[in-house]
């Protein structure tokens, strides 16, 4: 606790009777804030959303490494990116012939203590100049859209989203898993202050 706020408790996986229920309520809190729709965050004045892609076996043939089966997919007819956030990358499953130059992506392995950092994500928006949860910074990304990037440093966890126009989409949101990755962005952060630093000067 900083200042009477606290860093949301995780989502418990052992509160509901079957991975497919964890699932549906993690979705509907997730859908909650970030509905395309409907979107109730705000940042920069504009509104935070996920995209509306629904997530499409398709362009890998309908095969995934996960453990349970396509009939019974906890992500079925849920947001692409949602999907995302709760999966690591399975760099094994290969996109078919026919879709590699579709941008689509694969389904990822999903990964439990992902899911239950969806708790996380509006607190960090919200609360991203308070320097003792969150290192907020920005730096454009190759096809000059603005990417944002709140960092619960203590928790070792990161979110991106990415400014287009009138609009602001989640992008990404994972666990920082090395030192070269964990040092990186902090040189981003640190760049980013300076900048800020002199501007004001």
């Amino acid at each position: 606790m900083v200042n009477d706020i606290f860093l949301p408790s995780l989502f418990n996986p052992s509160k509901f009777s079957n991975l497919n229920a964890f699932i549906d309520y993690t979705y509907s809190m997730f859908i909650k804030d970030f509905n395309p729709n409907s979107p109730r965050i705000e940042f920069n004045s504009k509104e935070v959303m996920a995209r509306p892609k629904i997530l499409n076996c398709s362009n890998c043939g309908n095969k995934c490494n996960n453990q349970f089966e396509c009939q019974n997919c906890p992500f079925f007819n849920k947001l692409d990116i949602f999907q995302h956030i709760c999966s690591d990358e399975d760099p094994t499953l290969p996109v078919l012939p026919e879709y590699k130059n579709k941008k689509n992506r694969t389904p990822g392995i999903y990964n439990r203590n992902r899911a239950t950092k969806v708790a996380w994500l509006r607190f960090m928006i919200e609360n991203y100049q308070n320097e003792n949860f969150i290192w907020y910074y920005n730096r454009p990304s190759s096809n000059k859209e603005l990417n944002h990037f709140f960092w619960l440093h203590k928790e070792h966890y990161i979110l991106i989203l990415v400014e287009e126009k009138r609009k602001i989409y989640i992008r990404s949101c994972y666990d920082i898993k090395s030192d070269e990755d964990e040092k990186k962005h902090y040189r981003h952060y640190l760049q980013y202050k300076q900048n800020i630093k002199r501007e004001c000067t």
